[in-house]
């Protein structure tokens, strides 16, 4: 049981005759305000069927035959890696946001992470590339319908 209280434009929740582990791992009892340190580590513990971490975790993989193992990255290396279904899940994802700019930063926090060029050579990127680049991405998600 818990309630919200609201006191100017924050919104504090005050855990009533209940229990949860703070973000220091200790045991909170009582009325005790959680931090966002709490929220962030309870939201570490959700297993939604998605989750992208530093790689993509898709829990119905976890309950395949064994003679199925290969199946599912098999299924995601052809979203991925399809232009079209690339270039849909851009849209779909720019829609949703109602923005580019947050999803092309995080494209490009992707792109350094892993050391990839950001600008590669036309004829390097044609021969090599089975996929847009990363500037190509960012064209296309700025543009307006």
């Amino acid at each position: 049981m818990f309630r919200l209280v609201a006191a100017k434009s924050r919104i504090s929740v005050f855990i009533q005759q209940a229990a949860f582990r703070r973000d220091d791992g200790a045991i909170a009892v009582g009325y005790e305000r959680a931090t966002f340190g709490d929220w962030k580590m309870h939201l570490n513990t959700l297993f939604p069927e998605a989750r992208l971490k530093s790689t993509l975790e898709v829990r119905s993989s976890d309950s395949l035959p064994s003679r199925l193992g290969c199946a599912v990255p098999a299924l995601f290396t052809g979203i991925l890696y399809d232009d079209q279904a690339l270039s849909e899940a851009d849209a779909f994802a720019r829609e949703k946001m109602e923005e580019a700019e947050s999803l092309v930063q995080a494209l490009r926090k992707l792109t350094e992470k892993n050391l990839s060029n950001l600008t590669p050579h036309p004829l390097y990127s044609g021969f090599y590339y089975s996929h847009p680049t990363l500037l190509e991405r960012e064209h296309a998600l700025r543009m307006v319908n």
